[in-house]
């Protein structure tokens, strides 16, 4: 998701998210009040069928499908609830299994989204994000089961999940929480390697604050955003984040030796867990990155082998460099893998490292690749990552696959570098099939979709406030000078696609 906050100097204070077409990439944004039940068989939680603390869902090998129910989420608070979603950490261990979808509490089965929609022939460890019917959700103890279909794509269908956790939201005026604020580094300032963040919390008694940043980055997500909130869960603990402080001071130093260029600034934001569990996000700084002396690139991965599990063979990917190769000063290849097999990395034919693997559980790792081996394996434009074959299951390398980033040599003026964060805050992706403005009173938009559609404000509990159509490639609006203050939301619906805008008026 990409979030934009604008000040106008009428008496409207609009804020303003766009929640991605792809619902598996939702996350929390700034200025949400949720819980989180998770749920983990790494957790000592009875019923895990399969190694690596993960439950089978499929036909074979002690596999259910159905699974059972599972008590994933206790002494659960639905008072000023307004929605809810369900997060699952599912493996795609045997390629070309699909239609996974996820019943809770006994209701009917939702269909779990994929990142995009060849996904399937793709291995991948990965956490998408199923909305669920609040009405669903019931006060105390909540179950869920998962089912794969039963026939198609692979001879053996089976996924593994290791862990499913429920994140209810509440209306942020009604339900109590611990507010606070990233009070160090500022919007518009610039940090460093490393970087010290700080957050303030307001009156309550907190339980830990976790930081996390908006940046183009690794994607550990295996959803191929780069650009997002970048963090997952593993075995139930929030991961790859920037970091987590459960005594006061709450600051933290943020290792950005290896966090590429950020020419759009990076956002940066902490998700204060109160004593009780409500964990609110604060709302973001905009910030610029520069390091004396280098450069880093995350590069960009062009081509992804399907079904990549060593035993199958070599596989490869391909990956773009846009620096200029003459001036690294080192790599990393970032992997996220599973098996019996740690295979060698060849780039450009170049063998950089074992790749991870090793074992039958999930290897989040980094491989360090020294200057002269470096500026050796890598050419400027297009490269070709390869694994050999071999292993008894091999290895199963997750999408996007292994993840390059390269630092380079640069003369950075760090002194007076700089991010202009409203500039940053108001650019609009290309993707967008809507542009949203806010001026005095109104909430004017511009269709980015060759399709006529309807859009509609309402409030969270999906009471619709105004409701206009809008020609293909038009413009429209909607009066909000009356509207008492509070979190809206505006949805764009082409017949195609459902852009959802969140909302904030407070004058």
């Amino acid at each position: 998701m990409n979030s934009r906050y604008l000040t106008f100097p009428v008496a409207f204070l609009f804020i303003f998210v766009a929640i991605s077409h792809h619902l598996v990439q939702a996350q929390p944004e700034p200025g949400d009040v949720f819980k989180e039940y998770v749920w983990s068989c790494a957790m000592g939680n009875p019923g895990c069928n399969c190694g690596g603390d993960t439950f089978r869902v499929g036909y074979r090998n002690g596999a259910q499908n159905p699974t059972n129910p599972v008590e994933f989420a206790k002494n659960v608070d639905v008072a000023d609830a307004t929605k809810a979603e369900v997060i699952l950490e599912v493996s795609r261990c045997h390629i070309g299994t699909h239609d996974l979808q996820v019943s809770v509490n006994g209701n009917g089965w939702i269909k779990v989204p994929l990142p995009f929609d060849d996904y399937e022939s793709y291995a991948g460890y990965y956490f998408p994000v199923v909305p669920v019917p609040i009405n669903q959700i019931q006060a105390g103890t909540n179950t869920v089961s998962l089912k794969v279909a039963e026939s198609g794509g692979s001879p053996w269908p089976q996924l593994l999940y290791s862990g499913a956790h429920l994140r209810v939201y509440y209306d942020p005026a009604a339900k109590a929480h611990v507010g606070g604020e990233i009070t160090a580094p500022v919007s518009g300032e610039t940090i460093g390697a490393p970087a010290q963040i700080v957050c303030t919390p307001g009156q309550g008694s907190v339980d830990r604050v976790e930081f996390v940043g908006h940046y183009r980055g690794v994607n550990w997500e295996s959803d191929g955003v780069y650009t997002q909130w970048h963090y997952v869960y593993y075995h139930g603990e929030l991961s790859r984040h920037i970091g987590t402080v459960d005594a006061a001071p709450y600051q933290t130093q943020w290792d950005t030796e290896w966090i590429a260029n950020q020419p759009d600034g990076i956002k940066l934001a902490a998700r204060i867990v109160a004593a009780d569990g409500t964990i609110f996000m604060t709302p973001a700084v905009t910030v610029g990155i520069c390091r004396p002396g280098y450069d880093v690139e995350v590069c960009e991965i062009t081509s992804c082998a399907k079904a990549w599990v060593t035993r199958g063979g070599s596989k490869s990917s391909t990956f773009l460099v846009e620096g200029d190769v003459s001036r690294i000063r080192g790599a990393q290849v970032t992997t996220v893998t599973w098996g019996d097999y740690n295979p060698d990395g060849l780039i450009n034919g170049v063998n950089v490292g074992k790749l991870g693997g090793g074992g039958y559980t999930w290897d989040f790792d980094v491989i360090d690749i020294d200057e002269s081996t470096a500026k050796a394996a890598f050419k400027q434009g297009e490269n070709t990552m390869t694994t050999p074959g071999g292993g008894h299951h091999g290895a199963e390398v997750m999408y996007p696959g292994p993840m390059p980033v390269v630092k380079f040599s640069a003369a950075n003026d760090c002194d007076n570098a700089q991010v202009d964060a409203r500039r940053t805050a108001s650019r609009a992706r290309a993707d967008e099939k809507i542009r949203v403005h806010c001026s005095g009173g109104s909430i004017t938009f511009d269709l980015r979709s060759g399709r006529p559609a309807e859009v509609s404000l309402m409030r969270l509990d999906g009471t619709v406030v105004a409701r206009t159509r809008v020609a293909a490639n038009g413009s429209g609006s909607i009066d909000a000078a009356r509207l008492p203050n509070g979190v809206y939301l505006l949805t764009m619906h082409d017949g195609t696609a459902e852009t959802v805008r969140r909302i904030s008026i407070a004058r």
